[in-house]
């Protein structure tokens, strides 16, 4: 609805003094005509984001100053009004300026956000929440509580749409009511078994009686006359390996089965922070040369192996908790390591490595990963020609089979946890255990006397022999 502003008595670019205005004739029903959203005493106007404002002016002016146009838009369609669009949140003021150059009215621009609309959004979606809204100069501040990070989340969201859109104009400090540690649980199994058989015979070629002589004597030699290789050739051919003897020495057979078998199980656990990062890393690192200096120096560089486990947790509403996982199982293998040039060994790893973003509830559990591979291989070597005779191609041939079969599964559980104030301790892996006393230990081999044992239950002491141990002498 247009809105039609009283002129003022005093055009100086200065504030019009309110106070000298009768409220009941003049402030009232200009404030009823003005759209929700905006307030306006004499030439202040307080608006919220994305409202347009009439103002109307009784004297000619050619040109209109805004410092800030982030802040208002000046749009002029006709003499005599301006209309003004508020864009972000923040102050500003309006100049209009004559032809002669003077400031003809200073009008003052404050746009807030729409906080009234941000209380009733933020109360229709989180109604079990408590957000209190308070303005700033640039922004808005929240604070409260609510029932989740992901609300908490929401709730800065929402509120940059109503303060112009920038998450940088939002301040969050809402806390998060409830449990907000998850613990993690991850398990690492694989199964892993290798069948190899090998069946195959040497035979052992035997080649004696090797002397050097002239083929044919001077016979093949007197073919070809000096005159063709100029008498290089012309007594035959000399020094020609001459074979008395071959045969087969003996046949060996080879007959062979191997079989192997691999577990691994790793059942890593971590506690972290809703929205925060927890690693861990069971195992070791080590050292790899990278390259070298002008000094020829070799630098190294350190590789980590073992058990590790990252991950970012974030409980959500309806008792859902999103994981961000990233879990490793590795080993140093020495049948795919190498040599360099250099007579440098560098180590190479086994790997088992998983990364994804899952979501469960509390106590769920989740495979996130899986492999099932069954790899078979054949290969036969032997002597060309002779190995593909029947029956008797056996003897110079041997054949190689290989199986290999991997099953590997990767799950997760996650809990949300608080921590324990009072009760009985925990249980820790040293309960239980009582260490082998000497007789124990030098008589009879034991590494200890016992291990495991109820929570909690305290080591006895080990019995300690005070005399020399040893024989007797008389």
């Amino acid at each position: 609805m247009p809105v039609t502003a009283p002129p003022s008595p005093d055009w100086a670019p200065r504030p019009t003094d309110t106070t000298a205005l009768d409220g009941a004739d003049v402030i009232e029903p200009v404030q009823r005509r003005l759209p929700s959203g905006v307030r306006r005493e004499g030439d202040l106007i307080v608006a919220t984001i994305g409202k347009a404002i009439e103002i109307e002016v009784d004297r000619p002016f050619q040109d209109v100053v805004v410092p800030q146009p982030e802040v208002a838009e000046v749009v002029v369609l006709q003499p005599g009004k301006v209309f003004v669009a508020t864009r972000g949140v923040g102050s500003t003021n309006l100049l209009l300026v004559d032809a002669d150059g003077h400031v003809i009215r200073n009008i003052e621009v404050v746009v807030e956000a729409d906080l009234d609309g941000l209380r009733r959004t933020l109360a229709t979606m989180m109604p079990g929440s408590r957000v209190e809204v308070t303005p700033t100069q640039s922004g808005v501040v929240l604070t409260g509580q609510v029932e989740s990070a992901a609300q908490a989340d929401n709730a800065a969201r929402v509120a940059a749409q109503f303060a112009g859109g920038e998450t940088d104009d939002v301040i969050n400090s809402l806390a998060v009511a409830g449990d907000q540690q998850v613990l993690l649980k991850v398990r690492v199994a694989e199964m892993s078994r290798t069948t190899s058989k090998f069946l195959g015979a040497q035979t052992n070629f035997d080649v004696s009686g090797l002397e050097s002589g002239t083929i044919l004597g001077d016979n093949l030699g007197n073919l070809l006359t000096g005159a063709m290789l100029g008498g290089s050739l012309g007594t035959g051919v000399p020094n020609t390996i001459v074979i008395d003897k071959f045969g087969i020495d003996g046949i060996n057979f080879d007959a062979l089965e191997e079989q192997d078998l691999i577990k691994v199980l790793a059942e890593p656990t971590l506690t972290a922070i809703s929205g925060e990062t927890a690693n861990f890393l069971v195992g070791g690192e080590f050292p790899v040369p990278v390259a070298e200096d002008e000094d020829d120096r070799i630098l190294i560089e350190f590789k980590e192996f073992g058990v590790s486990l990252s991950f970012t947790p974030v409980v959500l509403s309806d008792n859902q908790i999103s994981l961000r996982i990233q879990t490793e199982v590795s080993r140093i293998a020495e049948e795919i390591s190498f040599t360099t040039e250099g007579n440098i060994l560098i180590p190479g790893l086994s790997v088992r490595r998983a990364a994804s973003t899952v979501m469960l509830p509390s106590g769920g559990s989740l495979m996130i990963a899986g492999l099932l591979r069954d790899e078979e291989r054949n290969s036969i070597q032997g002597t060309p020609g002779l190995m593909d005779l029947p029956i008797l191609g056996a003897l110079f041939r041997s054949t190689e089979f290989l199986n290999e079969r991997t099953e590997m599964v990767v799950l997760v559980q996650a809990f949300k946890v608080r921590p324990r104030e009072f009760g009985p301790e925990f249980s820790l892996p040293t309960d239980g255990f009582v260490p082998a006393d000497d007789i124990d230990i030098y008589l009879f081999g034991k590494l200890y006397e016992q291990y495991g044992g109820g929570p909690g239950q305290r080591p006895r002491p080990a019995f300690t022999m005070s005399a020399p141990i040893g024989y007797m002498m008389e």
